[in-house]
């Protein structure tokens, strides 16, 4: 998929080069050489949107309903079988690099969730039933082409146009960012198994999830001015056999001393030897909103949390 894309971006370059070129063109005296530019530019314009459809023709053919068929066999998402997959973009790594596909999760035209899958659509990086992450309609405009980027687990941005300049915005928290270095944090992943026992954990609830999150925030930020490196257990570690014994936090750093992202760890879903942590944001006021279930290979640390459980 890599070689064949024709990005927006690099569409419009071309096409404002050969604009350029017209109108160089159109300076000579004679009509013919007018006639023969804006051909040039009719031609060029037809050849780079033929292209584009026919790489989004590509991507829309891709087949990933067993994922989302797989998926449905865990509790909530039963209408996820036989359900149809709407591919909304692709999403790409700080550096510019296609990195993941976003999905859209219908049934009879009504969505139910997204999906975030490898670029072959033979695994999935995070799902969820909530809205798939877009910009609000009134800055929808300013998205930078090959902008939207999946740094992480939960973490959908996006680049824009804005009043002072690139800014960084974050879809999910409906935030612009920080500036400073981005970090991706996405796992290379095998492909998720045809068929595998399916296991289900509610983990420990806190009492206080927006408190808990940031002295876990802070536990995060101890340890690594004290350079212990060692010091969480990654997110892999603590979805093992024993999870559940201790509430966690999963918090990673996505701009270095500038931006660090957090979420209670509620649920882990086993499929075989697959395990996805579902995540919830702990700062959400009011209705707690459907977990993001993220896979637990994605390279983030688990800090435990020694609270009190809700009652």
């Amino acid at each position: 998929m890599k070689g064949k894309q024709i990005s927006m971006g690099a569409l419009t370059v071309l096409l404002l080069s050969a604009v350029a070129w017209t109108v160089a063109v159109a300076a000579e005296p004679t009509k013919q050489a007018q006639s023969v530019a804006a051909a040039s530019v009719i031609r060029l314009e037809q050849e780079m949107l033929e292209r584009a459809s026919a790489q989004s023709l590509t991507e829309q053919s891709m087949n990933i309903s067993p994922l989302a068929e797989r998926i449905s066999h865990q509790s909530g998402f039963a209408d996820w079988l036989a359900a149809d997959a709407v591919l909304l973009r692709t999403l790409y790594d700080p550096d510019g690099h296609e990195t993941a596909l976003l999905w859209q999760i219908e049934r009879e035209g009504v969505a139910t969730g997204y999906l975030v899958s490898t670029l072959d659509g033979q695994n999935v990086y995070e799902y969820s039933r909530q809205s798939a992450p877009s910009l609000p309609s009134d800055i929808a405009g300013q998205a930078v082409a090959k902008g939207y980027m999946y740094a992480g687990p939960g973490l959908h941005l996006v680049w824009l146009n804005g009043e002072k300049g690139l800014e960084l915005y974050d879809l999910v928290r409906r935030q612009t960012l920080p500036g400073g270095e981005l970090v991706g944090k996405l796992p290379a992943l095998t492909p998720m198994p045809e068929s595998a026992p399916l296991r289900e954990q509610d983990l420990a609830a806190v009492a206080s999830p927006a408190d808990s999150a940031l002295y876990a925030v802070g536990l995060f930020g101890a340890a690594k001015h004290h350079a212990q490196k060692n010091g969480f257990p990654s997110l892999a570690a603590y979805a093992g056999e024993e999870a559940g014994a201790e509430s966690a936090f999963v918090v990673y750093e996505s701009i270095p001393d500038q931006l660090k992202i957090v979420f209670q760890i509620s649920r882990l879903i086993r499929h075989g030897d697959f395990t996805y942590a579902g995540l919830i944001d702990p700062f959400t006021e009011g209705e707690e909103p459907a977990p993001v279930y993220v896979d637990s290979r994605f390279p983030v640390a688990a800090v435990p949390v020694s609270t009190p459980s809700a009652k």
